[in-house]
C-alpha cells in the first residue's frame, strides 16, 4: 500500500495548527464508529456463570504511515480494564448453524480456524470435554488451529489436556514453522494433506465449522470444492464446476457454516 498521511498525523505534527482548527471540523472529520463483535469462547453448559471471549490486542506498525503505530480501538480499550470495571455491551444469538450439533454421539465435527478465530471452538471443545466427563459417548471431533508459530497457540494447555481426554483431536498448522506441521503453512494446505481423512468424516455425516479471517474462508471453502470434485471423480462421477458450485451451496449453514471476519 502507499503511504499516506491522515489529518491526525499532521495536527500531532503541527501543533499550532489546533489554535485555528476547532475539534468539532476534526470530529466531523472522521468515520462513523462501527460495532465490534467478538464471539463468545465459553460454553454455557460447562461454564453456565462465566462467560469468556478472546481477544487479540492490536498495536501495530500503521499501514499508510510507517512511522506511526495503529492501535486497534475497541481491543486496546478492553485490554485497559481492570478487575471491578464495568464495560457497555451487547450480547446477540449466533447463525442458527454456528451451534455444536445436538446429536453428538453420531455427528463428526470438523473446526477449522486461526488465530483468534479459535474463539468459538474453545467454546465447542469445553462443551465435548464436559459431555465426555458426564459419560457421553462422543462422535470424532478435529481442529485444524492455524497460527504463526509454536508459541502463539492460544489455550495450549487446556486444548492438550481435552485432546488427552479424547474430548479432540488437535492438528495445529504454524505458517512460520511449515517443517512442525507436515509442510503445511495454512489450514487449508493441511486439510488438502489429509483429505481422505476428512472425507470419511464428512460420509459419517460430519458438520463443518469454519471460524478465522475471511481470506482462511475462501481457502478453505476452495480446498473443499477440490476435494468434492476429486472425490466425485474417484467415484465415477466427474462433476463440472457448476455442479460444484450447486453442491457446495447445498451444504451452506446446513452442514456447513462459517464465521468470518476482515
Amino acid at each position: 500500500m502507499t503511504p499516506r498521511i491522515s489529518l491526525l498525523d499532521l495536527l500531532e505534527r503541527y501543533p499550532n495548527s489546533l489554535k485555528t482548527f476547532p475539534l468539532a471540523t476534526f470530529l466531523q472529520s472522521l468515520p462513523a464508529m462501527r460495532i465490534r463483535s467478538y464471539s463468545i469462547s465459553s460454553s454455557s453448559l460447562a461454564s453456565p456463570r462465566t462467560i469468556s471471549l478472546t481477544i487479540s490486542v492490536l498495536t501495530a506498525p500503521s499501514v499508510w504511515n510507517t512511522s506511526t503505530r495503529f492501535l486497534g480501538v475497541a481491543s486496546n480499550y478492553i485490554a485497559s480494564l481492570e478487575a471491578g470495571d464495568t464495560a457497555q455491551v451487547a450480547t446477540r444469538p449466533s447463525h442458527q448453524a454456528f451451534h455444536p450439533p445436538t446429536d453428538v454421539e453420531n455427528t463428526p465435527v470438523l473446526m477449522l480456524c486461526a488465530g483468534t478465530g479459535i474463539a468459538p471452538f474453545f467454546g465447542f471443545c469445553a462443551e465435548r470435554a464436559h459431555l465426555l466427563k458426564s459419560g457421553r459417548t462422543l462422535a470424532k471431533g478435529v481442529l485444524y488451529f492455524g497460527v504463526r508459530r509454536e508459541v502463539d497457540v492460544l489455550y495450549a494447555e487446556k486444548l492438550r489436556e481435552w485432546q488427552d481426554i479424547g474430548a479432540i483431536e488437535v492438528r495445529y498448522v504454524f505458517s512460520r514453522e511449515a517443517q512442525k506441521t507436515k509442510g503445511c503453512k495454512y489450514v487449508q494446505e493441511r486439510m488438502w494433506e489429509e483429505r481422505e481423512e476428512l472425507v470419511e468424516m464428512f460420509d459419517a455425516g460430519a458438520k463443518v465449522f469454519v471460524c478465522g479471517s475471511s481470506k482462511l474462508g475462501e481457502g478453505v471453502k476452495e480446498v473443499v470444492e477440490r476435494v468434492y470434485a476429486e472425490t466425485a471423480e474417484k467415484r465415477g462421477k466427474i462433476k463440472t464446476k457448476e455442479e460444484v458450485r450447486e453442491w457446495f451451496e447445498g451444504i451452506r449453514n446446513e452442514r456447513y457454516a462459517v464465521d468470518v471476519f476482515t
